[in-house]
C-alpha cells in the first residue's frame, strides 16, 4: 500500500440540514425528453441525472406506464459516468423490453447492460435479435460487436460488426460511445481517437464527447490536452460534473487548490452536487487551510452517499455498501475527522476516527489518521499505540515507521527512535523489514 499520495482531508461530521435545497440557475434549456432524439439531447449535454429524474418521475406516477420511460432510465443510468451502475439500469431495461418484445432499440440497450453486467452470451442474443429486427440502425450491430468482442476479443465477426455500425450510422452517439469503449476493450488505441473525432464532427455541440475526450487523455496522461477539453465541455454546459471532476483531480495534483474551490462553486451555481464535487471541494478548502468550509462539503459528501444514515455516526452496515462508494464514504469520513482536529475539535475528530474504526477495524488509513490527531494534539502515548498496531497490521508501509519515529523524538525516545529508523530503511529498500 503506498500512502505517498493519500492526505487526510476534513474533519467530523457537522449536523448538515439538507432538507431545503439553495436556488439553482438552470445550466441549459432542454425539451421534455418524448422520444429518442430528445433523449439523446440530454446525453449530449451531460444531463443524465435530470433525464433519470425526469423518467422515473413518469414511472411513479402509476397507472399504465408508457414501456419508454422504463428504457429511458436505463440509458440515462447507462451513460452517467458519476453514478454508473449497471445493476441500477438492469432492471428498467429489462421492463422495457419485455413490454415491447419488438422493439429493436430496447432490446439493445438491454444487451449493453448485461455487457457491463457481463453477461456477454445473453447480450449476444439480444443484440443479434435487434439486428434481424431493424438490420439498418448501426446502434444495434455496434451493440453486437461490443458483445462478441468482451466474449473474444479476437472474434473476427465483432470487427466486421463495428464496421456496419460505422457505416450505417456514423454520427449516432451510441455507436461512437460504444465504438469507443469497444476499442478501449480491444486495445485499439486508433481505434479510440476515431470514434472520438467521429463523434465530434457529427455532434459538435456536444459536451458530452468533451467530456469523453478530456477523460481520455487524463488516462493518457496529456493533461494540458485534457484541460482544454474539459474547459470545452463546461462552456457548454457549465453545469456538467464529469468533466469538472476530471479537471479538478487536474488541478489538486498541480496543488492548484484556488482554482479548485472556483471551478467546483461555479458547477455548485447550477447543480445542487454529487459526492464528488462536495467532497473534492472538501479537500480543496482543507488544502487552503479552512477547515470549517472543508468539514461543511464533507458533511454533504457523507450524508449523499448514505443518505439514510445519521452523519455522526459511521454507518453500521458500511460493508454493504457498494465498494466504489465505500471507497468514498470512508475517505471523506477520515478527511472531516481530520479537519476537526485542525479546527481544535480534537476529540470530536477522535470519535469519529473511533466510530469508524468499530465498524471496519481492519481500515488502516483510520487507524493512521487518528495517530496523526493524536499527534496534533500532543497526545504521544495514544500516537504510539496506533502506529505499533498498524506496523502489526501490515508491516510493509514505509510511512508507519517514518511517523513512529516522529513520535518516539517528540517523546524523546531517542534509541528506540533509531531502532525504528532501521526497519524503516529495510522496507524503504527491500519492501520489508525483514
Amino acid at each position: 500500500m503506498n500512502l505517498s499520495k493519500w492526505k487526510p482531508l476534513c474533519s467530523l461530521a457537522l449536523v448538515l440540514s439538507l432538507a431545503t435545497p439553495p436556488l439553482l440557475a438552470k445550466s441549459i434549456n432542454l425539451p421534455f425528453p418524448q422520444d429518442y432524439k430528445t433523449v439523446y439531447e440530454y446525453l449530449d449535454m451531460g444531463e443524465f441525472s435530470e433525464l433519470a429524474s425526469i423518467a422515473e418521475m413518469q414511472i411513479k406516477k402509476g397507472g399504465k406506464v408508457d414501456p419508454k420511460w422504463y428504457e429511458y432510465l436505463a440509458i440515462a443510468k447507462l451513460h452517467d459516468d458519476l453514478n454508473k451502475d449497471a445493476f441500477k439500469a438492469f432492471t428498467p431495461a429489462r421492463t422495457a423490453a419485455r413490454m415491447q418484445p419488438n422493439n429493436a432499440h430496447a432490446l439493445s440497450t438491454l444487451a449493453l447492460v448485461l455487457c457491463f453486467m457481463q453477461k456477454f452470451d445473453v447480450a449476444i442474443d439480444l443484440a443479434r435479435k435487434a439486428c434481424v429486427k431493424d438490420p439498418k440502425d448501426g446502434r444495434n450491430h455496434a451493440i453486437l460487436a461490443y458483445s462478441m468482442a468482451l466474449m473474444d476479443q479476437g472474434d473476427p465477426v465483432a470487427a466486421e460488426e463495428m464496421k456496419i455500425a460505422r457505416k450505417l450510422s456514423p454520427g449516432d452517439l451510441d455507436v461512437n460511445f460504444v465504438d469507443d469503449i469497444y476499442s478501449t476493450n480491444t486495445a485499439q488505441d486508433k481505434g479510440i481517437d476515431a470514434a472520438l473525432a467521429r463523434w465530434l464532427k457529427y455532434r459538435p455541440k456536444s459536451a458530452y464527447v468533451y467530456f469523453r475526450l478530456c477523460d481520455f487523455h487524463k488516462d493518457t496522461h496529456e493533461d494540458n490536452k485534457s484541460v482544454t477539453e474539459a474547459l470545452k465541455a463546461l462552456e457548454i454546459n457549465p453545469g456538467f460534473e464529469a468533466p469538472a471532476r476530471v479537471l479538478a483531480r487536474t488541478y489538486y495534483e498541480r496543488k492548484q487548490w484556488q482554482k479548485g474551490v472556483d471551478l467546483l462553486t461555479s458547477v455548485l451555481k447550477h447543480k445542487s452536487g454529487t459526492y464528488h464535487t462536495h467532497g473534492r471541494l472538501g479537500q480543496f478548502y482543507a488544502e487552503l487551510n479552512q477547515p470549517q468550509k472543508a468539514i461543511e462539503h464533507l458533511n454533504i459528501a457523507i450524508k449523499l452517499i448514505v443518505p439514510e444514515s445519521d452523519p455522526n455516526k459511521f454507518y453500521k452496515s458500511a460493508r454493504k455498501i457498494e465498494k466504489n462508494n465505500l471507497y468514498f464514504y470512508t475517505t471523506w469520513w477520515q478527511a472531516r475527522a481530520a479537519e476537526y482536529a485542525k479546527a481544535g475539535q480534537v476529540d470530536k475528530g477522535v470519535s469519529s476516527l473511533s466510530d469508524l474504526l468499530s465498524v471496519l477495524p481492519d481500515n488502516s488509513l483510520a487507524m493512521y489518521t487518528r495517530s496523526q490527531v493524536f499527534m496534533r494534539a500532543k497526545k504521544y502515548e495514544q500516537a504510539l499505540r496506533d502506529l505499533n498496531a498498524l506496523v502489526i497490521m501490515d508491516p510493509d508501509v514505509p510511512e508507519w515507521y517514518k511517523a513512529k519515529i516522529d513520535v518516539l523524538k517528540k517523546m524523546g525516545k531517542n534509541v528506540e527512535a533509531a531502532k525504528v529508523q532501521k526497519e524503516h530503511f529495510a522496507v524503504e529498500k527491500y519492501g520489508s523489514k525483514n
